[in-house]
């Protein structure tokens, strides 16, 4: 999310140049993302759709880019239950941004830009590989849902993690 009232400004022109949105710091949306049944509590991950799957709340600023994300819930639970019980909608109700809103609705890429995603995921999942960057499956339960900007990240690591983006973007995209 944006740090500051100069990048929370910012980022109102970008959404306000982009379709004439006033007031907004980043579209908002949730998707279910297909899963394999799991053993223990499977019921609850089936969605309305009838399929197992995680539902996912996603935030993106007016470029496009990810600036927020949680990933803990199940597929049946609905995206209101999520939103009500996030982290986010806690610092929107502290004030913390401001006068700022979030756009939502339905957000959805075309096939081709999707293709585009999901192959940068398959080539970043290769990239940890090469790396020795430990699977998520190996972290405890609790550091994989933490909220981005509440990780520790070093400044090296965070240069490094933009550098083989920026790689990434400008050999395949």
């Amino acid at each position: 999310m944006p740090a500051g009232v100069i990048e929370r400004q910012q980022t109102m022109r970008d959404f306000h140049a982009l379709g004439g949105f006033p007031r907004v710091i980043g579209a908002i949306d949730g998707s279910r993302i297909p899963i394999k049944a799991p053993v223990d509590d499977e019921a609850i991950f089936v969605n309305r759709k009838k399929f197992h799957s995680m539902n996912i709340q996603v935030v993106c600023d007016a470029n496009k880019r990810i600036i927020n994300f949680n990933v803990s819930n199940p597929g049946s639970t609905h995206d209101s239950y999520i939103w009500s019980n996030c982290e986010l909608r806690a610092r929107f109700q502290r004030g913390e941004f401001g006068d700022g809103l979030l756009l939502g609705g339905n957000l959805q890429y075309k096939p081709s830009k999707c293709a585009k995603i999901i192959a940068a995921c398959l080539l970043l999942h290769n990239r940890c590989i090469l790396m020795n960057i430990p699977n998520p499956d190996d972290y405890e339960e609790d550091e994989v849902y933490m909220e981005p900007e509440e990780r520790g990240h070093d400044g090296a690591q965070r240069v490094l993690g933009r550098q083989v983006r920026d790689l990434l973007v400008h050999n395949f995209f």
